[in-house]
């Protein structure tokens, strides 16, 4: 909920990220916030799988499937 008549990009805590004006959509923003922060914690691990996805809170399983869509191996 927000106090006006429309979300903007403030009520998310996107702002600051520069998305107002560039014709960037959300999922766009979303999708390279989960690369980033995937790709953050796979490096302060040392690509150790198991550590990473308990550092995200997430199963194995799912860690893999993020790194298969961003792309991302060691």
């Amino acid at each position: 909920m927000c106090e006006r008549g429309f979300i903007g990009e403030d009520d998310l805590g996107l702002a600051g990220l520069g998305l107002a004006g560039t014709g960037q959509q959300l999922r766009e923003a979303l999708h390279g916030a989960e690369k980033t922060a995937v790709e953050r914690v796979l490096n302060d691990t040392q690509f150790n799988l198991s550590e990473a996805a308990r550092r995200l809170n997430i199963s194995r399983p799912s860690l893999y499937r993020l790194m298969e869509r961003h792309g991302l191996s060691r």
